[in-house]
């Protein structure tokens, strides 16, 4: 349990003059709004005082600490903002209401979207006050520390998003002994069997682990002693998350770990670094490949050392960090290690503020994503990030995500140069778009003013930053393009009418813009290229008020208006009613079959239909098509295609220079392909075949007719 005192000391350890008195007022503010219990169980003043002293030992402001102290008190309506930021301040105030408006993303039914929308949430919050994103990080990880008061499903998901999306959060911040206890955690809540078995293997080597690290840290003493070096040495196992992570990914025992046990060697200086790195070397055989200089190209939240994995007399192999005071702070503490406060001054570091640049950048890449499943992508891409550096021509050091691109190299130097970009000179030597960049690259961009932005380069860009600006300019294009063959439908179509140019100008045309939402016709147009829009939505608009305008005496547009489809010839039978069966929608041109039925109608069917298999034969009379050749059937089509708009667009443009009417089009992404059922009216067998044929002829287009479902069908075989 947490005591005040306890928060205080730690306060005061890294800021021994401020005023304490705020942490003592809001203890008793909380106690007093946390006395009457609630549902949610965030009652609980051991909970919030707990959270309070994480904040404490990140070292973070009196504010930070306060408002970790209070959170959930404005979501449980304990207190209103206005009586907050009288009692604790107006800055504080706002942390603790931009944290209770977050979602607390605890549901057993929460779907990706949900945690995407969470996530951005949080995102553009911590943009506007970083420290939003420490204190949520605290409250996530005491939450965790307490998970029985959940319920199994709820733990579990509590579990599944801080491992997926809180964990390399506070990587990315630099938050190591953050990252590793939430881990660790939402492992034993997600797989309590596996991370049991790792413990107790851990347990039962715990003599042997012991002894290794005693005797290492011995002999590694000594080596810096002889060289008249000054260290630190702080002796580690691998966590539970990590050591699983590991024999997942190499498919190995966890004694086969190399980097199971280690150490942390405290250096003075940066240039001791490399001198002890020697000194280790000289003793030791290096594993090969297992050196990392994080000094000189530092990760991406700032972590700097140099990391090695040797071998000792026995084979046994263990890891070496080695770095400075300063860099071993920021290993542990992340940004906050720079969050220094002097007493009574509430404004924040501009160091600190710099090192948050990237959730700027973060929060308008998610601002211009497309849908949730694209915010989630750029959110996990920009925390899964190392760093690789390139230079400009001018010796200006551009960081980027390790696996970075030529492309997106461009585009961090400017929008506009990445669009325009065809390729780059590295070391005199040229290079496509999508050359991986490395360490040291000097990079001069070749530029096109007639490049434009292309579908591939997705496959490729690495950066929020550009794969951002690709989708967006995509977007554009495609809208341009789904607008002038929307256009082109549209007058085609009311070619027909009898005054298609004064129709654009008609009252009528502005009324069905504005009962339909659309602010302008250019918006009508993009709609209907992209096939979210048809135009009988204009023509059946038409229809139903031409009555009106004739009444009131005011001219109306002309509309012819598909004829009404003949029936289907019954010789012998000519004045029995029929009508088509649902199970195999037979067209015109179709060999066809009629079945009477008890009421004397006629259902036609096609002679193959697998329906007639469980008809009488005695019930079948023969049919035949009208002679009438302008007669219209309804069919429905399935079209399987990529997600390129374009092959969108070719398919809209097939079917609006066949002349074929839609009637219904619903579209949606499976697996990564995109699915679409199209409800449409073809005059004949002939049309219909014409159509799939210039379908299936586009490139990765497969498109077919379809019939009911055979048990659909024989539970209704009058039909």
């Amino acid at each position: 349990m947490i005591r005040l005192a306890q928060i205080i000391s730690e306060f005061k350890s890294y800021n021994p003059d401020a005023d304490v008195s705020p942490l003592q007022k809001a203890y008793i503010l909380t106690a007093r709004l946390l006395a009457t219990p609630t549902v949610s169980g965030e009652a609980n003043i051991n909970v919030h005082l707990e959270v309070a002293h994480v904040l404490a030992t990140l070292r973070l402001d009196i504010e930070s600490i306060v408002s970790g102290m209070l959170f959930s008190t404005i979501r449980e309506n304990r207190v209103k903002l206005s009586e907050l930021s009288g009692m604790i301040g107006e800055n504080t105030a706002k942390i603790v209401y931009a944290l209770d408006q977050l979602p607390n993303s605890v549901s057993e039914r929460e779907t990706k979207e949900e945690v995407a929308e969470a996530m951005q949430q949080l995102i553009n919050a911590a943009t506007r006050d970083p420290r939003i994103i420490f204190v949520k990080l605290a409250v996530r990880l005491v939450r965790l520390r307490h998970w029985e008061s959940f319920s199994k499903l709820k733990s579990q998901s509590f579990a599944s998003e801080t491992l997926e999306v809180f964990a390399p959060l506070a990587e990315r911040l630099g938050l190591n002994h953050i990252k590793i206890e939430i881990e660790d955690l939402s492992f034993s809540l997600l797989y309590p069997k596996e991370f049991a078995r790792i413990k107790d293997w851990l347990l039962s080597q715990a003599d042997f682990h012991q002894q290794f690290l005693t005797e290492t840290r011995e002999t590694l003493l000594g080596i810096f002693a002889a060289k008249g070096l000054e260290v630190e040495i702080y002796q580690r196992i691998k966590h539970c998350y990590s050591i699983y992570l590991k024999s997942l990914k190499y498919n190995i025992h966890y004694q086969d770990i190399h980097d199971l046990l280690g150490f942390r060697v405290i250096v003075p200086e940066k240039d001791d670094t490399y001198h002890a790195l020697d000194f280790v070397h000289d003793r030791f055989s290096l594993v090969p490949g297992r050196f990392k200089d994080y000094i000189t190209y530092s990760k991406a939240n700032e972590y700097q050392s140099l990391h090695t994995t040797v071998l000792n007399d026995e084979g046994v192999g263990f890891e070496v960090q080695i770095r400075t005071d300063e860099m071993h702070q920021v290993a542990e503490f992340g940004v906050a290690a720079h969050w220094y406060y002097k007493a009574n001054l509430p404004q924040r570091p501009s160091s600190t503020t710099d090192r948050l640049f990237w959730l700027k950048d973060l929060s308008n890449s998610l601002g211009i994503a497309a849908n949730p499943k694209e915010s989630l992508e750029i959110f996990t891409r920009e925390l899964y990030s190392d760093l690789v550096y390139a230079y400009s021509p001018k010796g200006k050091i551009i960081k980027l995500p390790f696996g970075s691109t030529v492309l997106d190299f461009a585009y961090a130097i400017h929008s506009e140069l990445g669009d325009r970009c065809t390729g780059a000179r590295i070391e005199r030597e040229l290079k496509p778009l999508e050359h991986h960049l490395k360490h040291g690259d000097q990079v001069y961009i070749l530029t096109d003013d007639t490049s434009q932005v292309q579908q591939s380069w997705l496959s490729f860009a690495r950066t929020t930053r550009a794969l951002s600006r690709i989708r967006q300019q995509l977007r554009q294009k495609d809208h341009a393009e789904a607008g002038k063959l929307g256009q082109e439908i549209f007058e085609e179509q009311i070619s027909q009418f009898e005054d298609p140019e004064g129709f654009l100008q008609s009252t009528q045309f502005q009324q069905f813009l504005s009962k339909q939402g659309y602010d302008q016709k250019e918006v009508f147009w993009s709609e209907l290229g992209f096939g979210h829009a048809s135009m009988n939505e204009l023509k059946l608009f038409l229809a139903n008020n031409s009555v009106l305008g004739a009444k009131r005496k005011s001219k109306v547009i002309g509309l012819r208006l598909p004829r009404k489809p003949d029936l289907v010839v019954i010789p012998g039978a000519e004045g029995h009613r029929s009508r088509l069966a649902k199970c195999c929608n037979p067209l015109r041109g179709d060999d066809i079959v009629g079945i009477t039925s008890q009421g004397g109608e006629v259902a036609i069917h096609q002679v193959d239909c697998h329906n007639l298999k469980a008809i009488d034969p005695k019930r079948m009379v023969e049919a035949q098509w009208p002679l009438n050749p302008e007669s219209r059937k309804t069919v429905q089509l399935l079209l399987h295609f990529d997600q390129d708009i374009k092959t969108h667009l070719q398919i809209m443009k097939i079917f609006a220079s066949a002349k074929i009417l839609l009637l219904e089009c619903r579209h949606r992404l499976l697996e990564n392909k995109s699915t679409q059922e199209v409800t449409c009216q073809v005059a004949n067998l002939d049309q219909l075949v014409k159509v799939l044929n210039r379908l299936n002829s586009l490139n990765s287009v497969t498109a077919r007719r379809v019939f009911d479902t055979e048990d659909n069908a024989q539970a209704n075989p009058a039909h």
